[in-house]
């Protein structure tokens, strides 16, 4: 019961933060250009590695967005985190991505262990699975781009940090 009175209050926390914090560059959009070989075929699969650079301070909480500018993607999958912190999967919408109608992902995640445990580098915090179908005009050689959209990274005390969201490297 205690962990629950606490998970509500960091989300609560949280939410209140980033509902009255103004927009920060952390919240920016970032559109990131695909590192694939140039000849790849569409439809295709891919591993999206999402990585959160909390700039030194404790991450105990975070919420992002991926789409896709160019191509029209269909979420097959989400996997967890590198750090124990967020070894559980996060919270997404699983019933969109199972029925297959999820074109974009909002994923959170949240942690209840003390800031000293907590990830304070650049880590990665999911991994998205993506089937890739690109528009059948597009020049060869097109591949997809990532947009990443980072709304919320968070402090064990729910307050919100600055933080750098990007695609990591495979895992």
């Amino acid at each position: 019961m205690r962990t629950l009175a606490a998970m509500s209050f960091v989300l609560l926390c949280l939410s209140l933060a980033v509902s009255l914090a103004p927009p920060t560059a952390s919240g920016d959009v970032q559109t990131l250009p695909d590192t694939r070989p140039a000849a790849a075929a569409s439809p295709y699969f891919e591993a999206v590695p999402v990585v959160i650079d909390p700039q030194g301070q404790p991450l105990a909480a975070y919420q992002f967005e991926l789409s896709s500018p160019n191509a029209e993607l269909t979420i097959v999958g989400l996997e967890n985190g590198e750090h124990p912190a967020f070894a559980d999967a996060p919270f997404y919408d699983t019933d969109a991505v199972n029925q297959g109608r999820a074109d974009r992902i909002i994923v959170a995640a949240y942690s209840l262990l003390p800031g000293e445990e907590l990830p304070n580098q650049p880590t990665r915090v999911a991994t998205v699975m993506v089937q890739v179908q690109l528009s059948p005009d597009a020049e060869p050689g097109t591949v997809a781009e990532y947009q990443l959209d980072l709304i919320t990274a968070g402090n064990p005390a729910g307050e919100p940090i600055p933080a750098a969201l990007f695609r990591g490297a495979q895992p």
